[in-house]
């Protein structure tokens, strides 16, 4: 795509406002259940490892959405899958104020709710990131990579925000109906779109044959599958499983749950630090300082004392903040042919090792109760085998890269 594929430039102000303002809403969202985990736990009576299969259905979908995308592109502007993303997050917003509506003293059909609140959030936010990587390439060719630093940053404000509006809110309303303030939020986002933003890109239908040139016998291909797989699970242990984590060592509810926050603040802090610093430092360089940050934050988790106990939760996400958007940057160096389907297949791929990170936890946490004390000790055989792949993918001199 190229710049006469996009509409006049002061057609891009009101659209750019409104794929921040969908990034920030998807942040919401993503972040919503484990902010409100423990009451999630204690209001529906749930169990840990229920707790942890409604994420899983969440990544299973938003998987499958992910691969799909390519599919769906031939048929639906790119538009169009936007604001279908806003609209499906929207709707899964309402999980949890219709299954305090149907509780009545059952278990199983208020989970099913959440259930069926998660599957639509997952699709919804699958179909946003992708769309609006693509659309943000096409706004802006001359500026893609703070163009898109921003998209993840403005994603990353949005989780770094939901818990501290999530403590706020809890003192004004009951916790049931806080997400269907962020639903009706979401559905006014929706109507914008559809209303004010016009065909931004042009509708191209020929994208599946491109999506061949990746499932090659490569080696390179299947090792990027893994890193993303391990980034993903470091990032779930952080940013999804810190509240169980703290509470299990006996820290009160308030407490656990701003280890999410600095998790996610530093995450955002360290994207805006991320589009600033790659000017002067080589995407390598830069990714092998990240990765290093990363590996001290778990190792400090693991032996930190009580008192200092939210401070790695920062640093891992300042370090984790990089890592993910230079290793699409890697991947899509490695296989430019690939790039417009590269998106969604980068984003399946994180996803999948989001739910294979929550489904493997909540099962352990099934059959050992102690699992997430032990949590951070499978994160460092996550970042060291991070460390072994980068040095074959991205630091091997040998290497396309």
């Amino acid at each position: 795509m190229n710049e006469s594929n996009v509409l006049e430039s002061k057609r891009q102000i009101p659209a750019l406002f409104l794929i921040y303002l969908s990034a920030l809403s998807t942040g919401v969202a993503w972040v919503t259940l484990p902010a409100l985990s423990d009451y999630l736990l204690t209001g529906f009576s749930f169990s840990e490892a229920q707790y942890g299969f409604i994420s899983s259905f969440l990544n299973v979908a938003a998987i499958l959405t992910a691969f799909s995308v390519g599919i769906f592109r031939k048929k639906i502007r790119l538009e169009r899958l936007w604001a279908l993303g806003v609209l499906f997050v929207s709707i899964g917003e309402l999980g949890i104020p219709i299954a305090s509506l149907v509780k009545n003293g059952h278990v199983f059909l208020p989970y099913g709710v959440i259930i069926l609140s998660a599957i639509l959030t997952g699709i919804g936010i699958a179909l946003l990131v992708s769309s609006l990587n693509v659309i943000l390439i096409s706004l802006v060719p001359k500026h893609k990579p703070t163009a898109l630093t921003g998209m993840y940053a403005s994603i990353s404000v949005g989780g770094a925000v939901t818990p501290f509006m999530v403590l706020y809110l809890t003192k004004i309303v009951s916790w049931k109906i806080i997400p269907l303030f962020f639903s009706l939020i979401g559905l006014l986002i929706f109507v914008l779109i559809i209303i004010s933003i016009p065909q931004l890109v042009k509708h191209e239908k020929n994208l599946s044959a491109k999506i061949d040139r990746f499932f090659s016998r490569n080696i390179k291909f299947y090792g990027f599958i893994v890193l993303i797989l391990f980034y993903a699970f470091i990032e779930t242990s952080y940013g999804y499983w810190s509240p169980i984590y703290l509470r299990d060592k006996g820290l009160d509810i308030q407490f656990s749950e701003l280890s999410i926050s600095r998790f996610w603040g530093f995450f955002a802090l360290g994207q805006l630090i991320s589009s600033i610093a790659l000017y002067w430092i080589s995407d390598k360089k830069y990714y092998f300082i990240l990765l290093i940050i990363v590996f001290i934050a778990v190792l400090w988790t693991i032996f930190v004392k009580t008192h200092n106990i939210l401070l790695p939760f920062g640093l891992a996400g300042l370090g984790c903040s990089g890592l993910f958007p230079l290793t699409v940057h890697f991947f899509e160096k490695t296989f430019p042919h690939a790039i417009h389907t590269a998106s969604g297949l980068v984003l399946g791929f994180y996803f999948s090792g989001v739910a294979l990170n929550t489904l493997l936890i909540s099962v352990l946490i099934k059959l050992y109760p102690s699992t997430t004390l032990h949590l951070y000790s499978l994160s460092l055989l996550s970042i060291l085998g991070l460390l072994f792949l980068s040095s074959l993918l991205v630091f091997n001199r040998k290497s396309a890269l």
